[in-house]
């Protein structure tokens, strides 16, 4: 397959190169195996911290995405228009929700701080695995759920009927970012997730 053939080249070209910390291969329609063969490509070089895999089909491949993004530990990931659905994007924010929070200094690069989801054609029938993920990732500052199928009706799904409340730590090195949630595109309130006493503090 001519996709899996570039993106096996691309791992060789850098394979011997220094360390990446921002990796965009965005539109390359790389297809799911090529996207894998990049994913576990980079599996040991932990110095990548962005990573933009847009606009590439992982409708077949969501499972296996979603495990080596997790093995990845980025701060940032972007998966936009990647024909996910609803269900594999599920599985992605399910493998991203870690288990305990640790401080900064411990692990810092295990705390994802952005991620898109854009154009995934998301329903929904998100909200209670969105819950989950945003009370086992209190340090996420941007996530990206424009351009999809939500509704207002989704704040009926979550446990809380909105964002988790998490009070943040006194600890300094424990401390909660503001969370940002954007929703444009989509047939639902803007402020959807803004309402007071509903956004972390």
């Amino acid at each position: 397959d001519d996709d899996d053939e570039e993106a096996i080249e691309l791992y060789r070209k850098s394979h011997h190169a220094l360390p990446l910390e921002y990796l965009d291969v965005s539109t390359c329609h790389l297809g799911s195996e090529g996207v894998l063969t990049l994913l576990k490509g980079w599996k040991t070089k932990e110095k990548v911290k962005y990573l933009d895999i847009s606009e590439n089909d992982m409708f077949d491949s969501s499972t296996q995405v979603a495990k080596a993004l997790n093995d990845l530990k980025l701060r940032e990931i972007h998966l936009n228009q990647c024909k996910l659905g609803t269900m594999g994007s599920k599985k992605i924010l399910d493998a991203l929700a870690v288990s305990e929070i640790e401080p900064l200094n411990v692990n810092p690069g295990y705390h994802i701080r952005v991620l898109s989801l854009s154009g995934n054609e998301i329903s929904n029938s998100i909200g209670p695995t969105l819950d989950h993920f945003l009370k086992h990732n209190m340090r996420i500052a941007i996530l990206d759920l424009g351009f999809n199928n939500i509704t207002n009706d989704i704040i009926n799904t979550m446990p809380e009927k909105g964002l988790p409340t998490i009070l943040s730590s006194s600890s300094e090195d424990m401390k909660l970012r503001s969370l940002h949630i954007n929703l444009q595109g989509n047939q639902c309130s803007q402020a959807l997730f803004e309402t007071p006493g509903l956004a972390r503090s």
